[in-house]
């Protein structure tokens, strides 16, 4: 673990910005230029073999290198990938905002409309995404940024997570019928990745479709209140087994057709999911227009 005031490399970590089971970002500045950015430290699995921890974070290290080349103007660009003995770390731009989960339940005065624009604005980011080859991995609310003046922007593109195939966003290990050890949120996880399949663009939508019903009811298709309270175990069950009730449920002044565009995004096979994010924002342009209704 790393504290405030500690120098890694040239930055000095100067405040903790976050802390979870899975890492620790802390706004650092750069000896010499004064240049703040988000320095965020991967944490090591606890218990795992020293040689298992360290092909992770090779391999997290190659691919954070890789994504990192890809520009994007909703993007937050990563300048540079490093491993510290192990945990590997990235350095990103330093952005004053409020995470899109802030927004969950909030039905302020205009916030319905930005809402649509944000989940727009993020469909066409990851649009542009898979078309470059490539795929977020982890599409959640607290991966997406609103700055001070509205505009959406992407956090942690690209970046390797443990799964249960260390591949993905999630580590899970079952130990009996009622034990399951679980570092990060699977709330947002494609069916797919519980079997160890990785991540997709398809994988990516289903994320997608979980945070957009989550902005739009003020809560999660897999049960009320926020994702990081609710059992592991059950969200698992429901993801791979139960069908969530219909946004306008909780919801009701938005457009019916909603309602199958988000339960299309969730589907349990990918297969039977959009195309492509291009077709999501189609049909979710279509529904929210008034003969959608």
């Amino acid at each position: 673990m790393h504290k405030v005031g500690d120098v890694v490399g040239r930055f000095t970590l100067e405040q903790e910005l976050g802390r979870g089971p899975m890492s620790e970002v802390f706004l650092a500045v750069e000896a010499g230029t004064g240049w703040k950015a988000a320095f965020k430290i991967f944490i090591l699995e606890p218990g795992a073999k020293p040689g298992d921890n360290v092909l992770w974070a090779q391999r997290m290290v190659r691919e954070a290198t890789a994504a990192a080349r890809f520009r994007h103007a909703n993007v937050v660009q990563v300048h540079e990938v490093g491993d510290l003995g192990s945990a590997p770390y990235l350095v990103r731009d330093f952005i004053v905002g409020r995470s899109l989960a802030e927004y969950v339940g909030d039905a302020s005065q205009g916030i319905a409309e930005a809402k649509v624009y944000w989940l727009r604005e993020l469909a066409r980011t990851l649009a542009d995404i898979h078309r470059a080859g490539l795929a977020h991995r982890e599409v959640r609310p607290t991966n997406m940024l609103v700055r001070r003046d509205g505009e959406l922007r992407v956090l942690d593109f690209g970046v390797a997570r443990r799964s249960i195939d260390r591949e993905a966003g999630l580590v899970a290990r079952l130990s009996g019928p009622d034990r399951i050890r679980v570092l990060g949120t699977p709330a947002y996880m494609a069916p797919e990745r519980f079997a160890n399949q990785g991540s997709s663009p398809a994988t990516d939508q289903f994320g997608w479709g979980v945070l957009a019903y989550e902005l739009f009811a003020g809560r999660l298709p897999w049960g009320a209140g926020p994702a990081k309270r609710l059992k592991p175990a059950k969200v698992i069950d429901a993801i791979l087994t139960t069908t969530p009730e219909p946004v306008t449920r909780h919801a009701p002044g938005l457009s019916r057709a909603l309602d199958a565009v988000l339960a299309r995004t969730m589907a349990k096979s990918a297969a039977e999911r959009f195309p492509s994010m291009d077709y999501v924002l189609r049909d979710f342009d279509q529904a929210l227009r008034p003969s959608g209704r």
